[in-house]
């Protein structure tokens, strides 16, 4: 029987390691001649297109760390629901460089200057545990294929846009079943987007009958962030983001 090829692809390495980026577990970052920067809770990472983003403080050590472009050191462990529960979970290791990104939108009830930190990947590495008495692997990922679009609908993204749905805009999703359904408002209990892909989401709610759910198939795929945003706006309520 001929042997299967089972060494990952550059493609399967940069998928995983971007799912990873968009759906953190936990986050580390060292900068060069900074100390105490991971564990800060004023310090919010953000995905943006494949490129790390810390949202800090206007004059905080790692603002000025961006200013004066330092090298850094950042690990991100994996907040998927597939490694949840494992003593150690997959991990991305990026090295890079800091840069200023100018001012930051941050939250509403936040005050004063904010501003982003971007990081310049040099270097990215997908950490995976090993079996018991193996030892972890440590798999380099090429930056270009890391940084491709077309990992943009990655695992992780499609996973934090379904906690983020399900979180904040309970009252759209509640509102878009009972217009579908032409139920009262007040008969559903909770509603909960499940399966979210490009080509479409499963729609989970508990009305007066029980549990019910209903398939919703997008017209045709979605091939970014954007479209994707675009279909479930169509389908279920203008209000989602």
């Amino acid at each position: 029987m001929e042997a299967v090829d089972r060494t990952p692809t550059s493609f399967t390495l940069a998928a995983e390691a971007r799912s990873i980026l968009s759906c953190p577990g936990a986050v580390s970052l060292v900068v060069d001649g900074v100390e105490q920067v991971h564990g800060n809770p004023r310090l919010v990472m953000e995905d943006r297109d494949g490129v790390p983003v810390f949202v800090c403080p206007a004059g905080s050590p790692v603002d000025q760390a961006a200013d004066s472009r330092r090298t850094a050191l950042l690990e991100i462990s994996s907040g998927l629901a597939e490694h949840q529960g494992m003593p150690i979970p997959p991990s991305v290791v990026m090295a890079a460089r800091l840069r200023s990104g100018g001012h930051a939108c941050a939250d509403a009830d936040a005050s004063g200057d904010w501003r982003a930190a971007v990081v310049e990947t040099r270097k990215v590495v997908l950490v995976r545990p090993g079996l018991p008495g193996e030892p972890e692997r440590h798999l380099p990922v090429p930056v270009e294929d890391f940084r491709s679009p077309v990992h943009d609908l990655n695992a992780g993204y499609l996973q934090k846009s379904v906690e983020h749905a399900n979180h904040c805009h309970q009252r759209e999703l509640r509102h878009s079943v009972a217009q579908a359904t032409q139920t009262r408002l007040d008969d559903i209990a909770g509603v909960a987007l499940a399966d979210l892909s490009p080509d479409g989401v499963t729609l989970r709610w508990v009305d007066a009958g029980g549990a019910r759910a209903r398939e919703i198939r997008f017209p045709e795929s979605a091939r970014t962030p954007v479209e994707l945003g675009q279909h479930l706006r169509r389908e279920l309520h203008a209000g989602i983001c």
